[in-house]
């Protein structure tokens, strides 16, 4: 389900206005929450429908422990994750820039 949610949430974000834009509309709305959600939920979802299990059994294991500290589990979880989503969001941007656009 989170794939599905991802990959539909991927095509509304990202895939429709970039090529929109492309065609030649002159405005399209992008909300980064949903470029970021969108990469996020994908990655869960495909991670959830490859490995199952071996997916959750990592989540859960990358809760703090009772000092609080984080653990170098956690990086190596959520820092791949987070990296996808500053170069997708980053990627959007270079796109709508390279098509003249600009942020409001």
């Amino acid at each position: 389900m989170l794939l599905a949610v991802g990959v539909v949430l991927s095509w509304w974000q990202i895939w429709r206005p970039l090529t929109a834009l492309d065609r030649g509309d002159t405005e399209v709305t992008i909300y980064n929450l949903g470029i970021g959600g969108a990469v996020i939920l994908t990655i869960f979802g495909a991670g959830l429908t490859l490995i199952g299990q071996g997916l959750e059994n990592a989540l859960e294991s990358i809760k703090p422990d009772e000092s609080g500290k984080i653990s170098a589990h956690f990086i190596m979880v959520v820092l791949p994750i987070a990296l996808l989503s500053l170069a997708a969001y980053i990627w959007v941007q270079m796109r709508l820039t390279a098509l003249g656009f600009t942020r409001n």
